[in-house]
Order: C-alpha cells, then sequence, then structure tokens
C-alpha cells in the first residue's frame, strides 16, 4: 500500500511539474513524422495483401530485429556506405518460423564508428555485428524482388540502436 502512494504521489509530481521543466511533443507532429503502426511484420503482410501505397507515406518507420549479415560496401569513414540484413520472425504453429527481411542501407562516419569493416575477434559490446538486436529509424524507400520470389523493404538508416 505504501509503494502504491508513492507511486501516485510521484506520477502526480511529474504530471504537474514536468511542464515546467521539458517541452512537450506535439502528438500530431509526430503522427505526421512516424509511422509507429509499421513493424517489419506488418510491411510483409500489407506487400503480400498488395497493400503497397499504404506502405511509402512519406513518414519514418521504427523497426527492430536481428542484424543477420552485414556487407561493409566503402570501409572509409568519412563515406562509410553499408548495408544491414535485418530480420525478425514469428512461429506458425510448432514447427514453422516465418522470416521477415528488410534491406537497411546507412551512410556516414557515425555509422562507421558503430560497424565495424571486418568484425573483430572480441567484439566491443558497443558495435554492432552479425546477431545484434537493434532498433532502426528511417524511410522506407523501395521494395526489393528477391530471388526467392519474396519482396523485402529497402530502409534509409538514418538512426542505429542496440538493443540490450
Amino acid at each position: 500500500m505504501r509503494n502504491r502512494i508513492i507511486l501516485v504521489l510521484t506520477l502526480g509530481a511529474v504530471l504537474v511539474l514536468g511542464p515546467l521543466y521539458s517541452q512537450p511533443v506535439d502528438r500530431d507532429w509526430f503522427d505526421q513524422t512516424i509511422d509507429f503502426t509499421l513493424s517489419l511484420e506488418e510491411i510483409h503482410h500489407r506487400i503480400e495483401d498488395g497493400d503497397i501505397e499504404s506502405l511509402f507515406t512519406g513518414r519514418a518507420v521504427l523497426l527492430d530485429g536481428v542484424i543477420a549479415e552485414i556487407t561493409v560496401i566503402d570501409p572509409e569513414p568519412e563515406s562509410f556506405f553499408a548495408q544491414i540484413d535485418l530480420v525478425t520472425g514469428r512461429w506458425r504453429g510448432l514447427d514453422e518460423i516465418r522470416l521477415y527481411r528488410a534491406y537497411v542501407f546507412v551512410q556516414g562516419p557515425r555509422f562507421a564508428a558503430m560497424i565495424p569493416a571486418s568484425p573483430p575477434r572480441e567484439p566491443d559490446p558497443d558495435l554492432l555485428t552479425v546477431n545484434s538486436r537493434i532498433m532502426v529509424a528511417g524511410a522506407l524507400v523501395d521494395l526489393f524482388d528477391e530471388p526467392d520470389g519474396g519482396v523485402a523493404p529497402v530502409i534509409d538508416g538514418f538512426h542505429l540502436r542496440p538493443i540490450r
């Protein structure tokens, strides 16, 4: 009971005093800027349903997944350019998993500091390597026809963040 009272008082203080210390986020701006409804799985469902126009809204996407592969195209820090194969999956029943893939392209010096050109033997935990779980903020810019007949979204990655 005591913890509940402390929680209610803390929440009340945050709600009353919060606006004094921070700029409020305009929720309409957020909704116009970021499509928070899209996940990698949802993108694939819309592609399968033929609802492709709904994907290209001009808004950013936030996706999470695991790095399956990294291809560093240009390792020079100033012109660094890499492709990240981002995957996530969902079990269907007990013996089938459905994989969803996106190709994320990143460019610039800040990504050179995050992604090693060649994987080190003992990677720094702050580096993004194969099997790292990450969040990607970016823009859906294209769709790629896979050799197996599938279609994968192509993302221009603005920001990457490890999920720990």
